[in-house]
């Protein structure tokens, strides 16, 4: 016997997530809820998102000069530069605490680890690119 719409087959309700989409469902919001994860690593991934914006936010103020430099104009440009790469940083530190709390609130797992790997890449970019820009010196 096939389970309709509302989660409910032959058993009773069901243990999958279950939207409104459609039988067509992709295969990560067909998992069991208990393979998706416990509230437990969704409190502590939203915990660990919160504490990654701000390292993110930091690492990318610090690194702006650095990241302006890449562009290669004179003092003037340079300064303008920094100012837009912190303005635009502001922006992205918004979108991230906005999909962590979207992810965590809704119980959205795999939104929430995807924004936990994108902090993470951002993070390390930002320092690899800034440790390039610096040389082995520093500034």
């Amino acid at each position: 016997m096939e389970r309709s719409a509302r989660g409910t087959g032959i058993y009773g309700a069901s243990p999958f997530l279950v939207l409104d989409s459609g039988p067509d469902l992709p295969y990560f919001l067909a998992q069991p809820a208990s393979a998706v994860g416990s509230d437990m690593q969704l409190t502590y991934a939203f915990v660990a998102n919160i504490f990654l914006t701000f390292i993110d936010a930091t690492v990318g103020y610090y690194a702006a000069p650095a990241l302006a430099a890449l562009v290669g104009t004179d003092a003037e440009g340079a300064e303008a530069s920094v100012r837009g790469i912190r303005r635009l940083l502001s922006a992205v530190v918004a979108l991230y605490m906005f999909f962590n709390c979207l992810a965590y609130f809704d119980g959205i797992a795999w939104l929430l680890f995807c924004t936990t790997a994108v902090l993470a890449v951002d993070i390390t970019a930002q320092l690899v690119i800034f440790r390039r820009m610096a040389g082995p010196g520093g500034r």
